[in-house]
């Protein structure tokens, strides 16, 4: 992982560090890249790219690990194989040396043992990817502009809590994100063709991803990014064509989807 990942300033000063997390419960520790711009915008954006917030990159404690100039730390690696689980401290631009962020895992598999038949072997290394930002959005609410918290903040207090949620769910989340894909391709190829399918398929997503959710358990609200390069949020002419998405996936986001847009309108403050 490179610095772009937090800015689409080439040029922009990035800090980052390794997070090695103690072990919870019954689980494997976790150890966490941590990448921020060293001085983030608060909720601006430059080419539809958000200029705050953290990207987290996690892997088990047991893997190598590096941080380093990209060019020299890729020659190592094809040379070796493996990284050899040091930082470089030197926070600087995004390509300015270019800094990455690996982790790596060596896997032997199919090994055989003398004077035995080739026994065949499996393993599986689990990285897994968040950006977080808090606050998400800020909202022109009846009460005033108000800085909107992540729906995640209510449930957990830091993001290192998340991040071990985030980590240790991946089996619930695969088999519901499994089912509701499985479903929706049945359903698609009963109103139409492979190509129908293929295109709620990745419509689907990319609804999905342009959705943050905020506010509290009791008051959920769902903030729905505008596809121009404005920053508007929650723009009538985006959420009516995303309309189906939602009455299919679950009516009761349109709720949290339409609620801060009638409260904004209602008070006043629109057009």
């Amino acid at each position: 992982m490179n610095g772009l990942w937090v800015s689409a300033n080439r040029g922009n000063i990035i800090q980052w560090r390794l997070e090695d997390y103690p072990e919870r419960k019954t689980h494997n520790p976790i150890k966490t890249w941590q990448v921020e711009r060293a001085q983030q915008q608060l909720l601006t954006e430059d080419a539809d790219r958000g200029e705050w917030g953290t990207l987290h990159f996690s892997a088990p404690a047991d893997v190598h690990h590096e941080a380093g100039t990209s060019a020299l730390l890729r020659q190592e690696f094809a040379r070796t194989g493996t990284l050899r689980n040091q930082v470089d401290s030197n926070f600087r631009g995004i390509m300015d040396e270019e800094p990455v962020f690996a982790f790596s895992k060596s896997f032997k598999l199919n090994g055989t043992k003398a004077g035995e038949a080739s026994e065949k072997t499996h393993d599986s290394v689990r990285f897994t990817l968040a950006h977080v930002q808090d606050p998400v959005i800020q909202f022109a609410a009846a009460r005033g502009l108000t800085l909107m918290r992540p729906l995640w903040a209510t449930s957990f207090l830091t993001s290192e809590s998340l991040l071990h949620f985030h980590y240790w769910d991946f089996s619930t989340a695969f088999t519901l994100a499994s089912n509701y894909s499985q479903q929706l391709e049945i359903d698609a190829l009963k109103s139409g063709s492979e190509d129908y399918k293929d295109i709620l398929a990745l419509s689907a997503r990319q609804v999905l991803g342009a959705c943050s959710f905020a506010g509290t358990p009791e008051d959920p609200v769902i903030f729905f990014k505008e596809i121009s390069s404005d920053g508007n949020m929650n723009t009538v002419d985006v959420i009516y064509p995303a309309f189906p998405f939602f009455l299919y996936t679950n009516p009761r986001w349109l709720a949290y989807l339409l609620e801060p847009l009638l409260e904004h309108m209602g008070s006043g403050q629109y057009p």
